[in-house]
């Protein structure tokens, strides 16, 4: 079996472990559905959490701890893609959905722009719905990274200086390292220097990275 890293660098033992860290949701009224899936996703090692409807999902699950849905319906139509915006409303908390219908292509268009990660038609097979859950659940293990990357860096907020987060403004207003050594009336160095430690504070590797930290943590107000 293949051996993959997890996002905090630790080595599961197989690739079913692996799996096993990302909660796998499964919301399916008929219980005919909900076993053919369940049977479906534990092949590929997945065990899925089962719940019949939308509400008692809502009312049972952690929006903190995130996780892949798999929400069955019968087509797609409004009262589902209602549910469906419930459900993606915790997407930035790392909530990731793939939805399976009897649909055409508008529908399914329809439920993307509703935020779902994936749709997978009906009729499907056990691989091709295998291969959903798992993209989505890649998905959902790499938002619960990045937020505990962005979390890190709101606490390390209170370890910036004034002009620290002044140039870090600038950065995040499209400014390069001359202009906003112009307007703080500094060296160029000077600002090299300060941005060289928002990157190392912030835990980020390019200006890009450090920019986009900074947005996410709500340490720039644009």
């Amino acid at each position: 079996m293949t051996t993959v890293a997890n996002a905090e660098g630790a080595m599961p033992a197989t690739t079913s472990a692996y799996r096993m860290q990302t909660a796998v949701h499964l919301i399916a009224e008929p219980s005919l559905t909900r076993e053919r899936i369940r049977a479906a996703l534990s092949k590929d090692g997945f065990t899925p959490v089962i719940y019949s409807h939308v509400e008692e999902f809502l009312s049972r699950h952690d929006p903190e701890s995130g996780g892949c849905v798999i929400l069955d319906v019968a087509r797609i139509t409004d009262t589902e893609l209602g549910w469906l915006n419930r459900l993606t409303s915790d997407i930035a908390r790392g909530l990731s959905v793939v939805v399976t219908a009897h649909t055409d292509v508008g529908g399914a268009v329809r439920a993307m722009q509703a935020g779902a990660a994936d749709v997978v038609p009906r009729p499907y097979t056990d691989e091709i719905l295998q291969t959903a859950v798992r993209q989505c659940a890649a998905q959902a293990r790499a938002c619960r990274h990045h937020r505990g990357q962005d979390q890190v860096a709101a606490h390390s907020v209170h370890t910036l200086t004034a002009r620290e987060r002044e140039i870090l403004a600038l950065l995040a207003a499209g400014h390069g390292t001359r202009q906003v050594a112009m307007r703080l009336c500094r060296s160029a160095k000077t600002i090299q220097k300060h941005t060289a430690n928002l990157m190392k504070k912030l835990d980020v590797h390019n200006r890009v990275d450090l920019v986009r930290r900074a947005i996410m943590a709500g340490l720039v107000d644009l």
